[in-house]
C-alpha cells in the first residue's frame, strides 16, 4: 500500500504530518505492534468499524508512534474546520488509503498478521 503525499495545505501542519507518519508506518509494517495504530487511524475515519484500544496504544506501540498518536488527537480536538483524517492526502486517495488499511486490519484479525 502506497501512502500519497500530504496535500499542500497540510504540508506544514504538525498534526497532519503526524497522521501521515502513522499511515506510512501502517503501510510499511506487518507486525502486530502496528495493529493498534491502524485501528486508531481507521477509528478516526469510521468509529463504527473499529474502536480505539487505549491499553494497546499505551503498551504495544513504539514511543514515536505513541507521540504521533497524541499529536493527532490534540490536532483533531483543536481543529474546527470540518476535515477528516483522509483529507490530508485528498478525499479520494485518502478514502482508498483507509479502505486498504481496513482490509489489512481484517487480514490481521484473521490471524495472518
Amino acid at each position: 500500500m502506497k501512502v500519497p503525499a500530504l496535500l499542500p495545505e497540510f504540508a506544514n501542519d504538525g498534526g497532519a504530518q503526524a497522521a501521515h507518519r502513522l499511515f506510512v508506518a501502517c503501510a510499511e509494517r506487518n507486525d502486530a505492534s502496528i495493529l493498534p495504530v491502524s485501528e486508531f487511524l481507521v477509528s478516526l475515519y469510521d468509529s463504527r468499524y473499529t474502536r480505539l484500544d487505549a491499553y494497546m496504544l499505551c503498551r504495544r506501540i513504539s514511543g514515536q508512534c505513541f507521540e504521533d498518536v497524541l499529536t493527532v488527537m490534540r490536532w483533531f480536538r483543536s481543529t474546527e474546520n470540518g476535515f477528516d483524517i483522509h483529507h490530508i492526502v485528498g478525499v479520494e486517495a485518502g478514502g482508498l488509503l483507509v479502505c486498504n488499511l481496513r482490509t489489512k486490519l481484517c487480514v490481521a484479525r484473521d490471524g495472518e498478521y
